[in-house]
């Protein structure tokens, strides 16, 4: 290979590992015009083709580099990953097993073979795993990942044993000691968790599971300064890159700035209280969310320019994650930003609501019981909706039924005894919802996004969480810095919420005349 082509192909891995998929092609043009069956471009210019979104031409190019040269476990694991993204989970498994065949020990195969097997049926991934165990028992990375299938199935105790085993195996394994951190943070034991990924960041500095989970496990103890840093390695699901720098807290004056909404809908919510302080130090904010969410966002003040699409638009100096402006911020759980509320339902939706929800004289209660069923530990924050039968025959009090799902509402499923009306099937979009919150006398819900829109309404919510809760809502007290209006129902016992909506039940009928 000459010098002239080992420079450009370092100068093509330089670009796509800071992320500038186009400058990283470009690089590769030259390269593949002179030599066309160099496997090394072939396979890093499919690797660019699938980070941009065109799987089946990365499965083109990644193939060719595997007929060129069969024995890099690298290529087979990428293109396991092109198969993925095509929906072709069967042929991305033997391409992953492919990797492993050549590298036992290749950890980013592994990973993807956990993470496609545990999204079919986990008794299957469970079961595969075993036998790779069996098949390979000095191998820490595989047990690790056997634990990690366990852990999903809800077998969290049974799983911190196997990381255990695995660790003894290799006591410097870093995959084995993040998972054991979240296994034990799940089971509440915060501190061991944060232990084990401190370890983990000696062994990886650069590991960026590590930083997200040491990062949030902080933020739950409201160590606050100190977890910010980490929660920047958090996943992020912006498509898209930025030819503009990151705001990290910088004077802006006066020019355009692009705060960009990322994860779930709840944490847009809970974060658009930065918007106007960004505009206040001098930023033309544009504003790019979800299209359910926009119609809340119009007319509110900081805002210059709303869009709804994934495309960046032109003429910005700065970008930020909506999430990332706590820590620009340097926000502390004294410093939580107000005012509250700080949304606003569109006036002119709110009569028709009213008007629709009526109940003169009732206390009128909002009901959510269901999180999001793809969050990973959402099993944990919902409950069934049987489970709140409990709330039924306190005198004065009319239930409305708030749960969305993603076939429509979820009313059918509510005890008869409550005698609740339907509201979830009006809801077109979040100003919709907004506007019906504010008919509402109270909204009982698990954690959702519904609790970070009534809480940044100011409208009164009581939230029920899990014994091990979400970072936000803090791990001790009834109250909640983000929201003054919201109520903490704390479970004591994992997974048994007859207590929790117990308490809600009597505070209810105190609450009453």
């Amino acid at each position: 290979m000459s010098p002239n082509i080992e420079a450009a192909l370092a100068e093509a891995v330089g670009h796509f590992g800071a992320g500038r998929l186009a400058d990283a092609a470009a690089s590769l043009r030259p390269v593949l015009a002179l030599q066309p069956k160099l496997a090394q471009a072939l396979h890093l210019m499919g690797v660019v083709a699938l980070k941009e979104g065109r799987a089946d031409e990365a499965v083109r190019l990644i193939g060719q580099a595997i007929g060129l040269d069969d024995r890099v476990p690298t290529y087979h694991n990428s293109l396991g990953q092109a198969h993925r993204a095509l929906g072709a989970k069967t042929e991305a498994i033997a391409c992953y097993e492919r990797a492993l065949s050549i590298h036992p020990k290749f950890g980013p195969a592994h990973g993807n073979l956990a993470q496609v097997l545990v999204e079919g049926d986990p008794a299957v991934a469970v079961a595969y795993y075993r036998r790779l165990v069996a098949a390979l028992p000095q191998n820490a990375l595989a047990r690790s990942n056997f634990g990690y299938m366990v852990e999903r199935t809800g077998q969290t105790e049974a799983a911190v044993a196997i990381y255990r085993d695995a660790l003894a195996l290799d006591p410097n394994q870093p995959v084995a000691l993040g998972n054991l951190g979240v296994a034990l943070a799940d089971l509440g034991r915060i501190d061991e968790a944060m232990a084990c990924y401190r370890q983990a960041l000696e062994l990886d500095p650069n590991s960026a599971d590590a930083h997200n989970a040491l990062g949030l496990a902080l933020l739950l103890k409201g160590e606050y300064a100190a977890a910010w840093p980490h929660h920047e390695h958090r996943p992020r699901d912006w498509v898209g890159e930025f030819v503009v720098p990151r705001w990290r807290g910088e004077p802006l004056q006066g020019q355009r700035i692009l705060l960009h909404a990322e994860q779930g809908m709840g944490d847009t919510l809970q974060f658009m209280r930065y918007v106007p302080m960004v505009a206040a130090r001098g930023g033309r904010v544009v504003l790019a969310t979800v299209p359910g969410l926009a119609p809340l966002f119009e007319g509110m003040a900081g805002i210059e320019e709303l869009v709804t699409g994934r495309r960046p638009p032109g003429d910005l100096a700065w970008h930020c994650p909506l999430m990332s402006l706590p820590f620009a911020f340097g926000t502390t759980r004294d410093t939580i930003p107000g005012p509250w509320p700080y949304l606003r339902a569109p006036v002119a939706r709110l009569a028709p609501w009213r008007k629709r929800i009526g109940g003169k004289g009732a206390f009128k209660v909002g009901l959510v019981w269901k999180g999001q069923p793809k969050l990973r530990r959402d099993r944990d924050r919902s409950l069934p909706a049987a489970a709140l039968a409990p709330l039924a025959g306190i005198a004065g009090v009319r239930y409305y039924a708030l749960q969305k799902t993603s076939t429509g509402s979820g009313f059918a499923d509510l005890p008869a005894v409550l005698g609740a009306t339907d509201l979830a099937e009006g809801f077109s979009d979040y100003a919709e919802t907004a506007a019906a919150l504010m008919a509402l006398d109270l909204v009982v819900t698990v954690d959702t996004s519904v609790a970070h829109l009534a809480g940044a309404l100011g409208r009164p919510v009581w939230l029920l969480i899990s014994r091990v809760p979400d970072w936000r809502w803090g791990d001790q007290g009834s109250d909640c810095p983000w929201y003054p209006s919201v109520r903490l129902f704390r479970q004591t016992v994992a997974g048994v919420w007859d207590d929790v909506v117990a308490d809600v039940a009597r505070a209810l009928a105190e609450r009453l005349p």
